[in-house]
């Protein structure tokens, strides 16, 4: 597993970088056609510092992809607003391809023609995520005011089959934000569309970092209360920028009260490099009271270490790397042999569902695994009563497990499973996660005995984290 520049020096806190990030955010335009009530977008003179809705130019466009050319990188044409009201999207999504990057973007779909899908699947788009809340007319469009639910799901309907009769060339994922009013649908809209789509991401509610007020109707966002900032991934892995072409640090800062320069006035590159490298330092020093950082809670942890306490960790790790390459494994003693290996099989945690949990529909699995310097983790497994169930994706933020566990990309380490209780039979089952690593190595990192329990009421169960279709 290659770590990129971002990863690397994220987890050795190194402000610097040499290099634009591999990945790019572009806000095509800064508008919607929904009046969704846990966005900004659509009250920005309130909510947005005064933002207008604002299509970004083809010129700027040019610029800012003829920047990030230097070599292939993921490039997101959504960040605030819907990228389908833009007039000029397939030829955005054209050029990105054309340029050697991977294009992806979200939308609400209601523009999502299936002449329009056609048209993204011809001009390259490698990546489509649609935002769909609800499995019923009246829960979507309770929470996506504006939207129509025929139209979207026949929008659906029409791109996974157009995609289909390509060879499915496009990743196609669905988005659902979990709220007080859509959670009890979520079991049903699983059922549904896992078997359709790559992924379903069930996106906890969110309030932008603390800046946008909530309706009580939709619950209460997830808070921090009690935990410690931890460096933000978003300023060394994402370069975004808004329609009016200004940087930004992150899409919480979609009031740009930052302040930074747009690519009329800066290079990207000059711009990474100095303002938001000024940003990135801040973090290493623990200083988080600028905004949008100053009442962001989305990036916090149980626990912190100590700066000098991550660098003999990382040292460590980088003298042992070295002893390995000069001293043969045959010149080492028996023990030295057995100790070795006993380190080096992957280790980690699982963290839901608790042990002797009473679960029912859908259960999610999630928790970490990390290998051991070279050795990357290739495959976790989900295993009840001895069987294999499915496989976990791998590789999610875990800035958490990064604090405990200094080392390069270690902060990555997250897996995820949704687990269709309703397979198993009601009554008690041995869970396992099985990780394996690309050195052979097969790890048990727990056992847990759960108490499938589906009952007629278990279908308004709340999936509180994100699950994995």
């Amino acid at each position: 597993m290659s770590l990129t520049e971002s990863r690397l020096k994220y987890d050795r806190r190194d402000y610097r970088m040499d290099a634009l990030p591999e990945g790019i955010a572009i806000e095509t335009i800064m508008g919607c056609n929904l009046r969704c009530p846990m966005c900004a977008v659509p009250n920005p003179a309130t909510e947005m510092n005064g933002r207008q809705v604002t299509l970004m130019s083809m010129e700027m466009f040019h610029s800012i992809i003829d920047q990030i050319s230097d070599r292939p990188r993921a490039v997101m044409l959504t960040i605030m607003g819907e990228p389908l009201l833009h007039p000029r999207i397939v030829d955005f999504v054209s050029i990105t391809k054309q340029a050697g990057h991977h294009a992806a973007l979200i939308t609400n779909g209601t523009k999502l023609t299936r002449d329009r899908s056609l048209a993204l699947l011809d001009a390259g788009l490698d990546h489509l995520t649609m935002s769909v809340d609800g499995f019923t007319k009246a829960t979507y469009e309770r929470q996506r005011v504006g939207g129509t639910y025929e139209t979207v799901r026949r929008n659906l309907d029409d791109l996974i089959q157009v995609n289909a009769e390509r060879g499915n060339p496009m990743r196609i994922d669905l988005n659902y934000v979990v709220t007080d009013g859509t959670a009890h649908e979520q079991e049903d809209f699983y059922r549904a569309f896992a078997p359709r789509v790559r992924t379903i991401n069930f996106l906890p509610l969110t309030d932008w970092g603390g800046q946008l007020q909530i309706p009580s109707a939709l619950g209460k966002p997830a808070r921090a209360a009690g935990r410690q900032r931890a460096v933000c991934y978003a300023l060394w892995g994402t370069m975004f920028i808004s329609a009016e072409g200004r940087a930004m640090l992150c899409c919480a800062d979609f009031r740009q009260e930052t302040e930074l320069p747009t690519v009329a006035e800066r290079p990207l590159l000059d711009i990474w490099r100095t303002d938001i490298q000024a940003h990135r330092r801040k973090h290493v020093n623990d200083q988080f009271d600028s905004a949008p950082c100053a009442t962001c809670h989305l990036n916090a942890v149980d626990v912190r270490i100590s700066a000098l306490q991550r660098r003999r960790v990382l040292v460590s790790e980088r003298l042992e790397t070295l002893r390995r390459a000069v001293v043969p494994e045959r010149l080492r003693s028996a023990a030295a042999r057995v100790r070795r290996a006993r380190r080096d099989a992957p280790h980690g945690r699982i963290d839901v569902p608790l042990a002797g949990a009473d679960v029912a529909a859908l259960v999610p699995v999630q928790g970490w695994a990390l290998g051991y310097l070279d050795h990357w983790i290739e495959r976790v497994d989900v295993r009840v009563d001895g069987v294999v169930h499915g496989a976990a994706a791998w590789g999610f933020p875990r800035a958490d497990v990064g604090e405990i566990y200094p080392g390069e990309g270690h902060s990555f380490c997250g897996f995820g499973y949704l687990l269709d209780s309703r397979t198993l039979a009601n009554g008690p089952h041995t869970l396992e996660v099985v990780v394996h690593d690309n050195a052979a190595h097969s790890v048990v990192l727990g056992t847990r005995t759960i108490n499938v329990a589906n009952r007629a009421a278990a279908r308004a169960a709340r999936i509180p984290l994100t699950a994995i279709g």
